[in-house]
């Protein structure tokens, strides 16, 4: 008796083992297609979202070819500039963004000449303009040997391989120009703060690009030459409301002529950042637009996607 229980027992005991095993299989199988659900929607949404950041590039890309079309000058009053915001497929779907005029600010790469040199003039704009953020000027030469071709170091105050390559971790000076400027972050001398300060007045573009007076902010325009003041700036900011300038002519009564080879009126590069809402996903991009003077056409430089 004792052993027919006995088995009995082992009987049960091994069919409870094989359905906690059944369950644990069936559940793990569930978990899996869930995820897989959840992945699949995940991609599709990530999908839709760039390519409706692909059509609000496109569509701000005509909009700045018509605006190139009309005028022959870039201002903060114009079309393009205003933040835009446009509803998707339903209520729980967005696009919205803003377009900037990138020549508004100091180009970093300036700083450097075709030959692979410090450009003085330049480099003293650049020197002032950190004056203005109450950032110390020398950070300048820390900029230029990191974009600078040779591996020598700027007096007084530069650094290359030797002040990075101690670092953990260990890198080296990319000595090209920047593609993205970001990448001063790694710049000897260029921490958290400092980067928050800067980053609204600096961009990496194509070196040779002017300053475009009518969308600079009072900082860079201040920057432009020795004796610019901030008063300056501000006039210079109050008279181009309503009534941008046409010609560097009209400026001409609050800049120096030294600055006005460093000045434009109109621009070629645009920087779009777009975020895509659609329910609990989001999809950000930023583009980077050219614009042929004389063609108008426009052309994409560089996208990326992701936050900074």
């Amino acid at each position: 008796m004792k052993a027919k229980q006995t088995q009995r027992g082992v009987a049960l005991l091994a069919a409870m083992m094989v359905m906690v095993v059944g369950v644990t299989i069936a559940v793990n199988l569930l978990w899996s297609a869930n995820l897989q659900v959840h992945r699949t929607k995940n991609l599709y949404s990530m999908d839709r979202a760039y390519l409706f950041a692909l059509g609000a590039e496109d569509a701000l890309s005509k909009l700045l070819k018509l605006d190139a079309e009309e005028t022959q000058w870039d201002s903060l009053d114009e079309i393009w500039t205003q933040p835009f915001s446009y509803a998707l497929d339903n209520e729980h779907e967005n696009i919205q963004g803003v377009v900037e005029d990138l020549q508004g600010r100091f180009n970093v790469n300036n700083l450097v000449a075709q030959t692979g040199q410090k450009d003085e003039v330049w480099f003293n704009l650049f020197s002032r303009m950190l004056v203005l953020l109450e950032i110390d000027p020398q950070l300048a030469d820390a900029v230029v040997d990191w974009i600078d071709a040779d591996v020598e170091v700027t007096f007084p105050t530069g650094a290359e391989d030797d002040a990075y390559t101690g670092l953990e971790p260990a890198y080296r000076a990319a000595n090209v120009y920047l593609t993205d400027v970001s990448e001063l972050r790694a710049v000897q001398g260029i921490d958290g703060p400092i980067w928050l300060a800067l980053k609204p007045y600096v961009t990496a573009l194509p070196r040779g690009t002017l300053i475009n007076v009518n969308t600079a902010s009072e900082i860079v325009l201040a920057s432009l030459a020795d004796g610019v003041t901030i008063f300056d700036a501000q006039l210079i900011t109050e008279n181009r409301v309503g009534e941008p300038y046409e010609t560097l002519d009209q400026v001409s009564a609050f800049l120096p002529q030294e600055a006005m080879g460093n000045a434009t009126v109109s621009s070629e590069y645009f920087g779009i950042n777009s975020i895509v809402t659609l329910g609990t996903a989001q999809f950000s991009m930023y583009s980077l637009l050219e614009r042929d003077q004389r063609s108008a056409t426009v052309a994409t430089r560089l996208r990326r996607s992701g936050y900074e």
